[in-house]
Formats: C-alpha cells, sequence, structure tokens
C-alpha cells in the first residue's frame, strides 16, 4: 500500500503498483548471484585441499608408489569437483571423492550435497521460468501433502473385496505424491464393532524418493472363528493429511475359514 501526505496536510492511501516481471527478474538474478557464492565456495575448498596434501606428492612423500598414487587420484578428482555435472549444490554422496583411509562423506562437503541441505530442491532452484516468449513466469514448487492414493492388495493383488481365511493378512498401500520432506502421518485402521479385532492408531514416518513420491505399506490382520463365514466386513484405513482426518473406504473383506 503507499501512502501520500499532501501539502493541505490530509493522507491519501492507494495500492502499490508492483511490476512482477522485474519482481521475476530480480528473483532470478538473486538465485543466480547465490549459485555464484556456492561456486566460489567450491572452488575455495577444492583448492584449500589440494594445497593441504600437496606434501604427498613431493619427492620426500613417505608413501611408497602405490599409496602416492592413491592421493594423485583423489587429488584429481579433486580438481574436477567444479566441472562435475552436479556442481556446486546438487552433488550426490556418491560425488564427493574420499581421501585414501576415509570411509564416510566429509564434513566439508554438507553444503554441497543435494541431499542434505535441500532434498527436494526448494532452494537449489530458483522456480523463476522464462518462456519462448521471453516472459517470466514463476514455477510450482512441490509441497507437502498435497494429494495421496490408497489400494489394499492380499497376496501382492490390488482389490477391494476378497475372501480371506482365517487369521490372514493383507495390505494397505498408501502413495503420496508431491512430498516436500519427509513426514510422518498419523493413521488408523478399524473394523466395524461386531468385529472389531482391529484398531489402531499410530503414526509412520514416510520418505520421498527423488520424484517427490512417498510409499508406505500397513499390514492388516483378520481373524474369524473356525467354520464360520462373517459377513463382509467394512474395513477402513483413515490418514490424517494436512491436519484433515480423510477416511477411505480400501476393501470390504469376507473373512472365511476352510
Amino acid at each position: 500500500m503507499s501512502v501520500i501526505f499532501k501539502l493541505d496536510g490530509t493522507v491519501e492511501y492507494g495500492n502499490e503498483v508492483t511490476d512482477e516481471q522485474q519482481d521475476l527478474k530480480d528473483r532470478l538474478q538473486n538465485f543466480e548471484e547465490n549459485i555464484q557464492d556456492h561456486w566460489n565456495d567450491l572452488r575455495g575448498v577444492r583448492n584449500s585441499l589440494l594445497a593441504s596434501t600437496d606434501w604427498t606428492q613431493g619427492a620426500d612423500s613417505p608413501f611408497a608408489s602405490d599409496k602416492k598414487t592413491e592421493w594423485q587420484t583423489y587429488r584429481s578428482k579433486l580438481r574436477d569437483l567444479p566441472s562435475h555435472a552436479n556442481a556446486p549444490i546438487w552433488f550426490q554422496e556418491s560425488d564427493i571423492p574420499l581421501a585414501p583411509g576415509e570411509s564416510s562423506v566429509p564434513a566439508w562437503a554438507n553444503g554441497f550435497i543435494k541431499s542434505r541441505i535441500d532434498p527436494i530442491g526448494i532452494g537449489t532452484t530458483s522456480w523463476v521460468g522464462v518462456g519462448t516468449d521471453g516472459i517470466y513466469f514463476e514455477q510450482t514448487k512441490p509441497c507437502n501433502q498435497i494429494s495421496y492414493d490408497i489400494s489394499s492388495k492380499v497376496g501382492g493383488i490390488s482389490t477391494d473385496k476378497v475372501a480371506v481365511d482365517a487369521n490372514s493378512n493383507f495390505d494397505f498401500v498408501v502413495t503420496i505424491s508431491n512430498m516436500a520432506a519427509e513426514s510422518d502421518y498419523h493413521y488408523s485402521i478399524k473394523t466395524n464393532p461386531e468385529v472389531g479385532f482391529i484398531d489402531k492408531a499410530t503414526f509412520i514416518t514416510i520418505t520421498p524418493d527423488s520424484n517427490c513420491v512417498g510409499t508406505a505399506t500397513f499390514p492388516v490382520s483378520i481373524s474369524g472363528a473356525a467354520g464360520t463365514v462373517t459377513s463382509p466386513t467394512d474395513v477402513r484405513f483413515a490418514l490424517k493429511v494436512s491436519d484433515t482426518e480423510k477416511h477411505e473406504e480400501a476393501c470390504v473383506v469376507g473373512v472365511v475359514t476352510t
């Protein structure tokens, strides 16, 4: 909102006018400048590591030729870091060279590995696109708990109505799309009061894959009296998503003994 103070002492309020295209251009420029800072940091770390290991290649190095070669290979990989396809902040852990004797990714690499600094890439992408017409636009970011699909499986086969033996098991399988990060989901599995063998309320941690999709399997066990066939039992699975309890009738199970 804009405020104009007039000479007569009155104040006039108006809507602030913004240039959306300029705003998007500024955001893109800020992102590119930030990426340049990361490039500088990566090269600085690389140069420091090379300088600190120069002694391994000297004529008076205490290493035998095979160990000296190991250090030479390591130093060569360090030199190649800035030219790597995932530089400067999209490295995988497997991209980071390990010095002879190191068994895990060193701490200096944490600021350059995408999965450690930003698993989904929200901060490693500008989210400003430019069309073929030269118009800037804001891209859609992944966000957590947008939607989910649910199915039931018996013996690995998706179904919505099955007959199972006494004490049989089947699974609810939940697929959550557009996950921004690892999250805990509260859920419950219940049957109708007459059967009542399942009444579970707890939570599970679901981790998204590289496509921002998370999958979890929830096993269920149904018990039936020997020699009887129950009426179809309404088995419900409830998953709490975005603070909203969503109930899905995932399958109807007839408990049968043979």
